[in-house]
Formats: structure tokens, C-alpha cells, sequence
């Protein structure tokens, strides 16, 4: 399990460019994660409701972690919500329709373009919007694990290097 997170952590990283590979200062309360704007992990499947795995995710995520309160225990759960999340962001940034044709402004006439945007395209505005799942904070980063884990992405990344070259090679 580790080295699956290490890779989501190098991952993010990586799709988050700047933001995330400032490092957080020393001792602070401020993660990777959290300088690049990330507020939390939402975890489901079976896996979720193990309490090791939980922890594991917020030290090396560098994020709260999170399980929805009456949410199924199936990965595809997680999987819907991150599609709905960003069907309804790309919608949003486009001010295209989101619910039922009716646009972002409710269809308010004579209101200009740049009028109809919404305030915002996070998550929490998504839930706002349709409604969210109501999430059950299950594991806190602890910071000095945390900064253990950043210490070993380097080595991860080199180590993860060597096997997708040899495995090309083949």
C-alpha cells in the first residue's frame, strides 16, 4: 500500500506542477498538498474502512482523509463522484447547463455572459450546488511521518524509473 500512495503522491505532483512541488516549510502545519490547494482524500471501496489504510493515506498523501457516512463501500463510488466533480467543473468553466438544462445563472434573463459564472469551481461548490456526500473525517496527517514519506519520494520515483525502463527494454 505504500507504494501505491507513494505513486498517487509522485502523481499529483506531477499533474500539479508548481503548486505542489513547493515544499512546505519546515515544521509548519502546511503539506505538499495542502500548498497546492488540495483539502482533503475521499477514500471507498472495502479498503476504506480499514483504519491502518486510512492513516497510511493521510501521512503520506499529506491530506485529511476522509470516508463518505452512508456511501457504499464499492471503489466505483469514489470513481462517480471524481466524474460528477468534474463533468460539473468543466460545465461551470464553460457556463454550460448543469442540471436539467437550466443554466448556472437559473436562466435569469438579460444577464451577461461573464454574469452566469459562479463564484466558484470547487468541490465544495459542486455540493452546494447538487448536494455531497456527507463525509466522516477518519485520519489526520501527522506531519512528521508525513515529511518522512516526502523524504523517500526521490529514491521511489528513481526506483519506479528502473522498473518502467526495464520493463521497456523487454
Amino acid at each position: 500500500m505504500e507504494s501505491q500512495l507513494l505513486s498517487v503522491r509522485a502523481r499529483l505532483i506531477d499533474t500539479l506542477h508548481g503548486a505542489a512541488q513547493r515544499k512546505p516549510s519546515e515544521g509548519g502545519a502546511q503539506t505538499y498538498a495542502s500548498a497546492a490547494g488540495l483539502k482533503r482524500c475521499i477514500i471507498t471501496g472495502g479498503g476504506s474502512r480499514n483504519h491502518v489504510l486510512q492513516q497510511l493515506a493521510a501521512d503520506i498523501l499529506g491530506l485529511p482523509v476522509f470516508t463518505a457516512v452512508s456511501g457504499s463501500d464499492s471503489a466505483v463510488s469514489g470513481g462517480a463522484l471524481l466524474a460528477k466533480y468534474a463533468w460539473w467543473k468543466r460545465n461551470v468553466e464553460n457556463n454550460a447547463p448543469t442540471t436539467h438544462g437550466v443554466p448556472p445563472n437559473d436562466g435569469e434573463e438579460g444577464a451577461s455572459p461573464s454574469s452566469t459564472k459562479r463564484g466558484g469551481t470547487s468541490f465544495e461548490d459542486m455540493c452546494e450546488e447538487f448536494g455531497g456526500p456527507v463525509l466522516n473525517l477518519v485520519a489526520e496527517t501527522n506531519t512528521s511521518n508525513e515529511h518522512l514519506y516526502e523524504s523517500m519520494l526521490d529514491v521511489f520515483r528513481r526506483c519506479e524509473q528502473v522498473i518502467v525502463n526495464d520493463f521497456c527494454r523487454k
